[in-house]
């Protein structure tokens, strides 16, 4: 008998070990430090350099919308962006075009020109959670931000004019605070250029963790 009793409280240590292990297995599992990516869209109000901006016929603010990829791990968030710059141009142009798709062939039209530009940027830093909840999030980030494109012209004409807007990306540091709403975020973030023609940005944030 007493051999039975001690075997069952064998078996018994033994299961509530295994389940002790188990729930340590999950809490690992879903720890932040895996790693995880975050979407996100932002709407910037940014400054550029007055002189540059005088020279290039643009005004020396713009607006602008990103699309960038956030990779968190281990408290550091790790930032890839695309940005489309609208400018406001005061060397704009017309031109008389033909059109020679399948619904515009042969039609004759006058467009007016617009002027945009295009950077790819790089920013990484870390990020604090805070509340009581966990889920106000605060980051600092430092990188670089280089245009692709910048001119003036008339979009979908492959024999219009176009000019170059001479417009140089460079070092920049950024800081936000989002807070999670359920699976989505919204935030606002600050950015300063520390060389190039882009200057000091400010704009609200939006996203989604996957």
């Amino acid at each position: 008998m007493k051999l039975c009793k001690l075997a069952g409280l064998f078996l018994l240590s033994a299961a509530f070990s295994c389940q002790l292990a188990a729930q340590e297995v999950v809490v690992v599992a879903a720890d932040e430090d895996m790693g995880k990516w975050e979407f996100r869209g932002a709407l910037i109000n940014n400054a550029f350099d007055q002189e540059k901006s005088y020279l290039e016929g643009i005004d020396d603010s713009a607006f602008s919308f990103v699309v960038a990829g956030d990779y968190i791990q281990s408290g550091y968030r790790t930032s890839v962006f695309l940005e489309m710059f609208m400018y406001d141009d005061k060397y704009g142009f017309s031109q008389w075009v033909e059109g020679d798709g399948w619904f515009n062939d042969g039609e004759i039209s006058q467009q007016s020109s617009d002027a945009t530009g295009v950077s790819f940027g790089l920013v990484v830093g870390p990020q604090w959670r805070f509340g009581a909840d966990e889920q106000t999030v605060a980051y600092v980030q430092g990188g670089f931000n280089a245009m692709l494109s910048s001119e003036r012209g008339i979009s979908s004409c492959s024999n219009c004019l176009s000019e170059d807007i001479e417009l140089k990306g460079g070092a920049l540091v950024q800081a936000g605070v989002e807070r999670n709403v359920g699976s989505f975020t919204l935030g606002v973030v600050a950015r300063s250029h520390l060389s190039g023609d882009l200057g000091s940005s400010f704009g609200v944030t939006f996203g989604t963790g996957f």
